[in-house]
């Protein structure tokens, strides 16, 4: 599921392909130029090279990263 939003219109668009390729949506953004925020999936990463397209990366998956931090004591046991 991708989707895309225009703030300047406030519009939503979720576009459903079947599976997880990037050829697809690729096609569609072939023209797009702007902000792409995915998840960690590895198959978007090239995102990261296409010319005019800045590639964010998800905060929830970063997050878990500070949670688990959070729970750790000072003596390196982790609290639950």
């Amino acid at each position: 599921m991708w989707v895309k939003y225009a703030p300047l219109t406030k519009s939503v668009l979720f576009e459903y392909y079947k599976g997880r390729s990037t050829l697809e949506p690729l096609l569609d953004l072939s023209t797009f130029k702007g902000y792409i925020q995915t998840d960690s999936y590895s198959g978007y990463t090239h995102l990261t090279e296409t010319l005019g397209i800045t590639h964010l990366s998800c905060w929830a998956h970063a997050r878990r990263y500070f949670d688990k931090a959070l729970q750790t004591t000072s003596s390196g046991h982790t609290t639950y």
